[in-house]
């Protein structure tokens, strides 16, 4: 949806479930460009993460009433 106001949510959860990190970034639509949210990863404390494989969910809100979102998996493989 061009020129809409949209609402990302990104939120990593171990494998438990458990919330490590999240992040939200606001803005305008644009059909050919994108903000991308980065991940540095640490937790939510400010701690580098551990090794492992993470679920990562985005969420995309457009003007405030339609819902679209995404999950998939990431591994951490350096120290």
């Amino acid at each position: 949806r061009p020129d809409a106001v949209i609402q990302v949510d990104l939120n990593v959860y171990d494998l438990l479930g458990r919330t490590v990190w999240s992040a939200s970034r606001s803005g305008r639509s644009d059909m050919f460009l994108s903000s991308p949210i980065e991940w540095d990863l640490t937790n939510n404390a400010g701690h580098r993460v551990q090794r492992g494989i993470y679920i990562y969910r985005a969420t995309i809100t457009s003007d405030g009433t339609s819902h679209t979102s995404a999950s998939r998996k990431i591994a951490v493989t350096a120290p």
